[in-house]
């Protein structure tokens, strides 16, 4: 049987290593529900629901941990056509609480549903969810960092803005920012799936600069930390390349991991070029929230 990627060994072994952040994810997800550790929430009242049936699947799964460290809103990549909660987010989950930050992975709206503000309405709910039952969830401490894969990456970025974000929502902008692999440029450098499902088929000039996210930074924008491969064959490089460079132009504390390889979707990274960027990411954000280790 001939070799499905004869020209394209990296991206083989990239393959393969998405198998093992699969099994990574169902192993953590696994345990949890073992130890009885976690809780589904909906981010949604029945009564909103009903008023827009696609909030029915928008969840919130929660790993709680010390709580008295910040905790961690992590949101999965999947173009916003899906949402790889199991390959992404919850080896992120895992990660974060061993680390003893507890950790919430949400299933923003999607494919159809996915349309703006939708996503951010879905983010900003969940804040709003977590802040308001901070006790019954068993949390002291409501300074958070968003975490964000590829779209999500997109979405994390966005929260990050005076615009679209935290600030829009009358709600607290998060200490740190982590966007792996990111999806950034509405333009140019656009993942086209990423921008139709969220911005339509044809968005006007003035929407796609408001959603290029290197196009909206300012001096107040949030600590970020960001990394991608240098062949990215999904979502270009560029996108992360401008990103860093507006950060740097507007003074904002950013870290940049360039990582050699052809490859997307390589999750928490264990045993690929990117092992220990979770490692780097989280004494970022510990260094900016002032968390003691």
């Amino acid at each position: 049987m001939p070799k499905r990627f004869p020209l394209f060994p990296l991206a083989q072994a990239a393959h393969f290593r998405i198998g093992g952040s699969l099994a990574e994810g169902l192993q953590a997800l696994l345990k949890s529900r073992i130890e009885g550790s976690y809780q589904v929430l909906s981010v949604w009242s029945p009564v909103e629901i009903l008023q827009q049936p696609a909030r029915d699947r928008v969840k919130l799964y929660y790993f709680p941990a010390d709580a008295k460290k910040p905790f961690a809103l992590v949101c999965p990549g999947g173009a916003y056509a899906s949402v790889a909660r199991v390959r992404e987010g919850f080896p992120t989950a895992a990660a974060l609480n061993q680390a003893g930050h507890p950790a919430f992975v949400l299933v923003y709206r999607t494919g159809l549903a996915a349309r703006h503000p939708a996503p951010l309405e879905d983010v900003a709910q969940a804040i709003r969810l977590i802040m308001a039952q901070a006790g019954k969830l068993g949390l002291e401490n409501l300074r958070y960092s968003v975490w964000g894969y590829s779209a999500g990456g997109h979405l994390v970025l966005s929260w990050g803005t005076s615009h679209l974000g935290a600030p829009a929502w009358q709600l607290p902008k998060p200490t740190a920012i982590v966007a792996a692999y990111p999806v950034v440029n509405m333009g140019e450098h656009a993942h086209a799936l990423s921008r139709g499902l969220l911005l339509g088929r044809n968005p006007s000039d003035e929407t796609i600069v408001a959603h290029s996210i290197e196009q909206q930074i300012t001096p107040d924008y949030p600590p970020t930390y960001v990394w991608h491969c240098t062949a990215d064959p999904v979502v270009s490089i560029t996108n992360s390349d401008r990103l860093v460079e507006a950060l740097d132009q507007a003074g904002v504390p950013c870290q940049y991991k360039v990582v050699p390889g052809v490859a997307h979707g390589w999750g928490i990274g264990h045993g690929t070029a990117a092992e220990g960027w979770f490692e780097e990411a989280l004494e970022f954000w510990h260094k900016r929230d002032g968390v003691l280790n």
